[in-house]
């Protein structure tokens, strides 16, 4: 008699999940605007569906970094501490 561990037993149960499709161009719409605080242009993608940002060039993380980095630069040009640019 085989002896057949569990979690190969439990995994072979189990049907393997699908990979999602990749979504067409109509279930996305492409916004590009002009950040006129950051001086960038910004594209963002939109599921249709739901309204919500899927993806975003630069990212957030991006555009506060370049912020604080400028604000740094701008202080040390200036005189002032970037220790007070950074709170």
């Amino acid at each position: 008699m085989e002896r057949v561990r569990t979690e190969d037993a439990a995994s072979t149960d189990k049907p393997k999940p699908l990979p999602m499709p990749a979504p067409t161009a109509s279930e996305r719409s492409k916004e590009v605007v002009f950040d006129e605080q950051s001086g960038r242009t910004i594209v963002r993608t939109f599921d249709v569906d739901t309204g919500d940002v899927v993806a975003q060039m630069p990212t957030e993380a991006y555009l506060r970094l370049a912020q604080v980095m400028t604000a740094a630069i701008q202080a040390e040009e200036s005189g002032t501490s970037s220790a007070d640019i950074v709170a």
